[in-house]
């Protein structure tokens, strides 16, 4: 199953810092349709858009396995946040390689 990696911003556009609850809010939707989720940490996220303004965030990292039947599910469910988060794009890798759940 395909690994994926997105950046999730923990701050809105006007600077204000999602409180612990609301980031648990936000991770639960994905944790809860794909069975599992890594948050790999915090990190700084540089995009400039289409007119050439720079945002600078500080997002999660976060590692999800899904099923390649269900990516576009996935995308549809971080476009649904960034839309409620006030984010103009939403970033989000598809690595290469699968992953597996092996069970002893």
């Amino acid at each position: 199953m395909p690994v994926t990696v997105a950046m999730l911003p923990v701050t809105l556009n006007d600077g204000t810092r999602l409180s612990r609850e609301e980031r648990k809010q936000m991770l639960r939707p994905i944790w809860a349709a794909f069975g599992g989720l890594s948050v790999e940490g915090y990190c700084r996220g540089h995009w400039v858009n289409d007119a050439g303004k720079h945002f600078e965030d500080t997002c999660l990292k976060v590692r999800v396995a899904v099923p390649e039947s269900r990516l576009e599910e996935y995308k549809a469910l971080l476009k649904d946040l960034g839309a409620r988060l006030n984010q103009e794009c939403m970033y989000l890798e598809v690595l290469p390689h699968e992953a597996e759940f092996l069970e002893p």
